[in-house]
């Protein structure tokens, strides 16, 4: 499985930045016990490229870089990136906090009897919540 992560830059008048983007997508360690000067530890996968003709670069990252089942990391992914228009070499930064969900989806029993027994059968439809 894939992250996809896309990161695009406009002029304030509305036109497209070109430019090469550097970036992260970090999942951080809990600090509670020790210095937050421990930034080797965190999971992080590196991301860098030139923005098209829209102002936009595009790419995935591969999910097996984090760790989604150990307590000791926080499950929220630290996205950041830095964009250098081509010419000026003026930077701009930009950083986004992403959640991750355990849910694939949900379902809902729907027409079923109003009252269950243990051991009887239960009539009914399943439908997407």
């Amino acid at each position: 499985d894939y992250i996809n992560i896309q990161v695009c830059a406009r002029f304030t008048y509305g036109m497209p930045v070109q430019g090469k983007v550097n970036g992260t997508l970090c999942q951080n360690l809990y600090y509670w016990w020790w210095s937050p000067s421990t930034d080797a530890l965190d999971n992080c996968a590196t991301f860098a490229g030139q923005t098209d003709k829209d102002g936009c670069f595009s790419t995935s990252v591969s999910m097996q870089t984090y760790n989604l089942i150990d307590l000791w990391r926080y499950r929220p992914l630290e996205g950041k990136a830095t964009l250098t228009e081509d010419g000026t070499g003026v930077m701009a930064d930009a950083s986004q906090s992403y959640s991750i969900s355990f849910v694939a989806m949900t379902a809902s029993f729907q027409s079923v009897d109003t009252y269950y027994r243990v051991g009887a059968p239960c009539n009914g439809q399943i439908g997407r919540a």
